[in-house]
């Protein structure tokens, strides 16, 4: 160069820094991937290749694949140095001193997709022990790229100059300095098929070819009337030499007057490379079979046939009709119906979506059967509708089937009419079409089966509900964790957090207000379900059944039939969750989620719930069931590395009714919260502490002293030598108490007090006075039982009734 000297060789090492080398799965296997630099007839380097993958399972090697290269072709030219020349800074002066070299800091110049290419490409298999299970040979069109006439290089392209000199000068225009025709360099290669796959020719390990797979092509729609431009700094001269001045000496450095910019010019390209056919032969020795596939595409460069050759003689045609050729009318009229949607998706420039898509069979007669046909209908980009053809037989293409069109009064002359409609065949019949809500998300899908209707929460893009058999009218859900409202009506300050609600954390007071839903059915009967704390609440004056009862929370259901005005309405005042509306006959399940997190609580068509908890990084771990136990239990290796260093102990507390009258208990329930529920980074007591947040958020003795219920109580004390192993004290509801209660004594005599009742509402006004067999017992209103009687051994059991008045 001149007399300079510079090495720009790659350092393999340096350039696999930052590069992955392995990636290790939660099962325990790793892929290995070792790379090596690409290496070509002029440089080594420009990237890495890949050497070797290798699978292990655990630390063992499992098998590998092994890729080797044929001598790589550079499809650029390295240019560390540009010629450039000092002009003087007017025009018509020739260029002083001519040439200068200038130092380029991009070496490399490349108009390709790709810098290396290879001919052949080997790729080997291999077992643990590193033998050969078989390999494949890819090779690919890689035409020598420096080939130009005059000697140019590729994309080395000599200077243009700029219309406008800082010294003032004038000259030819940019516009025509840029034109080809004034450059006179010729154009780079068209790369008709540069690096395109030609031929695949897989081997066993023995080295004989199992099968092989041409590749052929052609070139569509090309032109070289587009061009790359690059300006470059000459680094010689500069803008410094006042107006007029032409005083360029051509020295390097004093060259004030030179022109400081070049503009570099290489004519781009466009056009399509399309494969015509794939031909793939499968042998066994030196026979073989061949099957063929071929394609045609419309002029708009998009694939329209598809064809395949049978080994019977037969082809199977694969026909699509897209958008972009369907062509309106070239008169004022206007599009109505699914003519409408397919017109709108030109107007949106939406050209490549199928509309019309036809499989052809081609008996070895030559008749074209068609075997199946269906057509899509689109709202803007969203498919709405699809039209199957129903034909008990194939029908001859040429005389029995109608291809889609549009169509119009006095088709094809001058319409008469001031519309135009889409037509197809008789034999196409509506299969399926899709609803969408205004945010378009699906809002039900209808085919031939039945229905299907969805419920979304369009703030977070999660699907509340999907529901069988029903339509998205008919429905309506929510478990009021979001903003959605899932069709219903309610006021929002009625929400509120639960942390024992059947499905996820929020619940609603229906005293701040009923939920509600208008439009639907005055001739349908719906099931309108919830759970609820406080007993069943008021649906259209309906009745309800009641299902299980879990944690204080009690699934109720009612049937409503035939809604006046097409309104169903909840109210009350107790505290409801998971509120689901459907028609009679489809099954709804329903969802609910923690941002975040993700789904949270699936509820089933039966209403049976079941619960997903995840890890620090959000991984599933756990599925219980509504009685939260667990169902599945997920562990990933290195798990202790993403879980929580910390998690709660079983948390629990116990709620006892504590507004009972005089001589009554109330009854008790245990909230828990289960262990490892919450993790910390911290330490085991913020983690015990979030538990206990939960605790105290469920406020339960308020809850037990709503719903719980009082039960009378008494003790029963025996004494003086006997001894008890059960004892029943009942109120009948008359004014009367029945009991029954064992004695125990190794001997002895019955004379006296055997036991002192305790507990107002048994004891009598009066002593009263029972005979029991040969027992007479008194009980006194002060609790003692007294009993005369034979003596006895062992067990006494004496039962009756007194009177408390």
């Amino acid at each position: 160069m001149n007399g300079y000297s510079f090495s720009r060789e790659c350092v393999p090492y340096l350039m696999g820094v930052m590069t992955m080398d392995s990636m290790v799965y939660p099962t325990g296997g790793s892929t290995r991937f070792i790379y090596e630099p690409h290496s070509s007839d002029i440089a080594f380097g420009g990237g890495f290749r890949i050497k070797t993958i290798r699978q292990y399972a655990s630390s063992v090697l499992a098998s590998s694949l092994d890729y080797s290269y044929q001598a790589g072709t550079y499809m650029g030219l390295l240019a560390y140095y540009r010629v450039s020349y000092a002009l003087s800074p007017c025009d018509g002066v020739s260029p002083y001193n001519n040439q200068k070299f200038n130092l380029t800091s991009s070496g490399i110049q490349n108009d390709h997709d790709f810098l290396v290419a290879y001919s052949q490409v080997q790729i080997t298999q291999r077992n643990a022990i590193g033998e050969s299970n078989g390999y494949v040979l890819k090779l690919f069109n890689v035409p020598n790229p420096r080939y130009t006439t005059g000697g140019y290089g590729f994309n080395i392209l000599g200077p243009h100059w700029p219309v406008f000199d800082p010294e003032g000068g004038t000259g030819y225009g940019i516009t025509q300095r840029l034109y080809a025709a004034w450059s006179g360099f010729p154009p780079t290669p068209p790369m008709n098929l540069d690096g395109k796959l030609n031929e695949e020719k897989f081997y066993d390990k023995t080295g004989n070819l199992l099968k092989s797979v041409n590749h052929y092509y052609h070139r569509e729609g090309y032109s070289e009337n587009y061009y790359s431009i690059k300006v470059a700094d000459n680094r010689i001269g500069g803008p410094g030499a006042p107006n007029g001045a032409c005083d360029g000496d051509g020295n390097e450095g004093d060259e004030t007057g030179g022109r400081r910019y070049t503009i570099f010019l290489s004519p781009g390209k466009s056009f399509f490379i399309q494969e015509d056919s794939v031909v793939e032969r499968i042998y066994q020795g030196s026979n073989y079979l061949t099957n063929k596939k071929s394609f045609k595409y419309n002029s708009h460069f998009q694939l329209e046939y598809e064809i395949s050759d049978n080994s019977d003689g037969t082809q199977s045609i694969s026909y699509t009709k897209t958008s972009v050729e369907m062509e309106p009318p070239h008169y004022p009229i206007t599009p109505t119906g699914d003519a409408t949607l397919i017109n709108g998706l030109k107007n949106s420039h939406i050209w490549d979506f199928p509309i019309e898509q036809t499989r052809i069979m081609k008996t070895q007669a030559g008749d074209s059967l068609v075997v199946q046909s269906k057509i899509n209908i689109y709202l803007g980009a969203l498919p709405i509708k699809t039209y199957q053809l129903e034909t008990a037989t194939p029908l001859i293409l040429s005389s029995q089937f109608t291809p889609v069109r549009y169509d119009y009064s006095n088709y094809p002359n001058s319409p008469s009419g001031s519309n135009y409609t889409l037509k197809m065949d008789t034999k196409y019949k509506l299969s399926g079409s899709v609803d969408y809500t205004p945010k378009f998300y699906i809002n039900g899908y209808h085919n031939r089966k039945g229905s299907s209707a969805y419920i979304w929460d369009e703030y977070y893009g999660d699907m509340l509900a999907q529901v069988e058999n029903a339509d998205s009218i008919d429905i309506a859900f929510t478990s009021f964790e979001s903003a959605a409202k899932g069709r219903w009506t309610l006021s929002s300050g009625g929400i509120s957090t639960d942390y024992t609600s059947p499905t996820g954390k929020k619940c609603y007071s229906l005293t701040s207000g009923n939920i509600s839903i208008t439009g639907l059915s005055t001739s349908k009967t719906y099931y309108v379900s919830y759970w609820s704390k406080n007993g069943a609440q008021a649906v259209n004056s309906t009745s309800s059944t009641a299902g299980e009862t879990i944690y204080g929370w009690t699934y109720y259901e009612h049937q409503i039939t035939n809604p006046g005005s097409g309104t169903i309405t909840i109210s009350g005042s107790g505290t409801i969750d998971e509120l689901r509306l459907y028609p009679k006959g489809a099954l709804m399940t329903t969802y609910s989620y923690e941002p975040l997190v993700g789904l949270v609580s699936q509820c089933d068509a039966s209403s049976r719930v079941n619960y997903f908890e995840y890890d620090a990084i959000g991984r599933l771990i756990r599925v219980r069931d509504q009685n939260k136990f667990i169902v599945k239990q997920y562990e990933y290796k290195f798990g202790d590395i993403f879980n929580f260093p910390y998690g709660n102990v079983n948390r629990s507390q116990t709620f006892t009714k504590n507004d009972c009258a005089t001589g009554y208990a109330g009854s008790s329930f245990t909230y828990y919260v289960p262990a490892n529920k919450y993790g910390s980074f911290i330490s085991v007591a913020d983690a015990n502490r979030m538990a206990d947040a939960e605790i105290a958020a469920y406020d339960g003795q308020t809850k037990v002293n709503a719903s719980g219920t009082c039960e009378p109580y008494y003790s029963f004390a025996v004494c003086c030598g006997n001894s008890s192993s059960a004892n029943t004290f009942t109120l009948t509801g008359t004014g009367s108490v029945n009991f029954s209660f064992n004695l125990y004594a190794s001997s002895g005599s019955l004379h006296g007090k055997v036991a002192t009742l305790t507990g107002p509402l048994f004891l009598p006004a009066s002593s009263k006075l029972v005979t029991v067999g040969s027992y007479q017992i008194t009980f006194n209103s002060n609790g003692d039982i007294n009993i005369n009687g034979p003596s006895y051994t062992g067990t006494l059991l004496l039962s009756g009734t007194y009177s408390l008045n």
